[in-house]
């Protein structure tokens, strides 16, 4: 299940890490916190991501709630994922239709 809450505030500027202005990001990570504060003790699991940022379960597991509920066995209740750039495997592309493209 997803809850969305909206965030009233404005939205952060997005500089580039270690930018000169001091309110890089900082409307983020006032989210963030206020998201953890009210709703993290009712949650089991929370997590924030950007628009273009997505998980991919990979090894043994086979889903997200098979990778969380092992970790959560563990006792972790923080991860910490890493970013990975890479280009698309071209070869499984399917071109689209001329007459479905956008013009």
């Amino acid at each position: 299940e997803v809850t969305y809450v909206a965030w009233p505030h404005k939205i952060c500027n997005n500089n580039f890490p270690a930018d000169k202005d001091p309110g890089d990001r900082s409307s983020q990570y006032a989210a963030e916190t206020s998201c953890r504060l009210r709703y993290g003790p009712g949650t089991e699991w929370m997590a924030f991501f950007d628009p273009d940022e997505y998980m991919v379960p990979m090894g043994r597991h086979t889903d997200l709630r098979d990778m969380m509920d092992e970790v959560g066995r563990g006792g972790t209740r923080i991860l910490s994922l890493r970013s990975v750039q890479n280009l698309p495997r071209f070869h499984m592309l399917v071109p689209v239709p001329k007459e479905e493209q956008d013009n």
